[in-house]
């Protein structure tokens, strides 16, 4: 039941900011942008990061462990292409991810493509979302440091510092 509540509340909200957003684009006569969505969308999970223990904490069930070569993950299910918002993150981790996949993240920090890079498309019927970000980010010198101040009960240091050290050598 709380999944459903939570689904509709996501979709509705999503389209309340979306309509709002594009309406507010339209009036001041600029391309459809729907980066400020996503901004939006992360900061309400923010907001409601306040409830985690009604909205984000789920029993994960002990026997789903699994090893991936010397990794250990509480969950088989595995997050691709996720950015570093430490409430994101963390939301994601307590309702049952067994890890995280990380959007590339570069030695520097990248700006990306010039904006409007995200845009909802009708194909068939059936909404969806392309994206030409141009692979922004913070640089790993800002990067692995949030990793690690978050997530470190749940990630192996060992993997992150070889990871910093082969960019570093």
């Amino acid at each position: 039941m709380r999944i459903r509540i939570f689904s509709l509340l996501y979709r509705f909200s999503r389209f309340i900011i979306t309509r709002f957003i594009y309406f507010y684009q339209k009036i001041l006569i600029k391309p459809k942008d729907l980066e400020p969505a996503v901004k939006t969308g992360d900061q309400l999970l923010k907001a409601f990061f306040v409830f985690k223990k009604v909205a984000y904490e789920f029993k994960i069930p002990s026997d789903n462990q699994v090893e991936i070569f010397d990794l250990s993950f509480p969950s088989p299910l595995i997050g691709a292409s996720f950015k570093s918002e430490v409430h994101v993150l963390d939301m994601w981790l307590k309702m049952g991810l067994g890890g995280l996949i990380f959007k590339t993240i570069m030695k520097n920090e990248r700006k990306g493509n010039p904006r409007p890079r995200i845009q909802e498309l009708n194909v068939n019927g059936q909404k969806c979302l392309i994206n030409a970000l141009g692979l922004p980010g913070p640089g790993l010198d800002k990067f692995i440091p949030i990793i690690i101040k978050i997530l470190s009960d749940k990630l192996q240091k060992r993997t992150i510092n070889n990871t910093y050290d082969f960019f570093n050598p």
